[in-house]
């Protein structure tokens, strides 16, 4: 039987001090501030914050997947989180057999370890794109997974808006994607210290976190001009959530716009359009 441990299900569920969560406290200012800023620009009221979704009941379905897949992750999904370590193992062991004139091959320098961590983050955003693309692909995994689509109103809980057996597929997403990377990265370096960090993050998964990540999950349209030519702006992954049949199954990505456009399945309308959220 599992013991659960109050004080472990309080430093999961509280996540505003780690820099690692997109709750960490600066994250969430900053993006109030990034509306502030915009609304002041485009003459509108502060109504559209994701402050306001507090009283809807979307928000309370949020909270409430956000405490109850908190409690699975300390107890029936920890070992699972726990694989990383095991992946990492096993994959030195296969490259010291089949690939050992590669070990410890690249010099480390801060050169090194920037490019490195940068693939990195690429690589781990490009596992999220995958998985979220067969999630909405799969029947079986798109009932799973529409438990996020019903949200009606966005905010940064709705991150977390997500049925536990996808909560168990993202935790070992997440285990072989840092399995993996960690495994390649102390292979090439001969080192664990492979990543460039700042508060104990991949220094760009700590940039994306600080600058929009919350923003994805708000009502605000925020727009990256050019730049959606590289990267997921705000507003693109709002039409994912949009209920207009339209938008069906576009812009799966995370960061980068790369593999929608080799998916075909990117979206980035020349204006932008009325969106309403939910799933049918």
């Amino acid at each position: 039987m599992t013991v659960i441990n109050l004080q472990d299900y309080i430093n999961e569920i509280w996540q505003f001090e780690r820099a690692s969560s997109r709750l960490f406290l600066p994250f969430l200012l900053s993006s109030i501030l990034v509306i502030c800023i915009w609304n002041l620009k485009n003459g509108r009221s502060f109504k559209v914050s994701f402050l306001n979704t507090i009283k809807d009941s979307s928000f309370h379905t949020d909270l409430g997947l956000f405490l109850f897949n908190s409690l699975l992750k300390i107890t029936v999904f920890a070992s699972v989180a726990g694989l990383s370590i095991e992946i990492a193992w096993y994959l030195q062991v296969f490259f010291l057999k089949y690939f050992p004139y590669l070990r410890s091959s690249i010099e480390v320098s801060t050169f090194s370890i920037v490019l490195f961590s940068a693939l990195a983050f690429a690589f781990d955003d490009f596992i999220r794109f995958g998985v979220h693309l067969v999630m909405h692909r799969v029947p079986f995994l798109w009932k799973l997974h529409r438990t996020h689509h019903t949200a009606t109103s966005l905010n940064p809980l709705t991150l977390y808006r997500a049925h536990p057996l996808e909560v168990l597929i993202a935790t070992f997403r997440n285990a072989l994607s840092g399995g993996i990377v960690t495994a390649i990265g102390a292979f090439l370096f001969g080192s664990l210290d492979i990543f460039y960090t700042a508060l104990g993050v991949n220094i760009f998964g700590l940039i994306f976190n600080s600058a929009f990540s919350n923003l994805r999950h708000s009502s605000v349209p925020i727009r990256f001009g050019i730049f959606e030519k590289a990267f997921i702006s705000p507003y693109m992954h709002q039409i994912h959530h949009s209920s207009n049949p339209k938008h069906f199954n576009k812009n799966y990505g995370t960061c980068f716009t790369f593999w929608d456009k080799i998916a075909g399945s990117l979206y980035s309308p020349k204006k932008s359009e009325e969106l309403k959220f939910g799933a049918d």
